[in-house]
C-alpha cells in the first residue's frame, strides 16, 4: 500500500468518525 491510499483511507476513516479526527488527518496530509 502507497502512501497516497494511506492517507486517502485516512481521510475516509476520518470522515466516518467525525470532525475531531478528520481535523488532524487533514493537518497531517497539509502538512505533507
Amino acid at each position: 500500500m502507497t502512501l497516497e491510499q494511506r492517507l486517502r483511507d485516512d481521510l475516509e476513516g476520518a470522515m466516518r468518525k467525525g470532525d475531531k479526527v478528520r481535523r488532524s488527518a487533514i493537518r497531517m496530509v497539509m502538512a505533507g
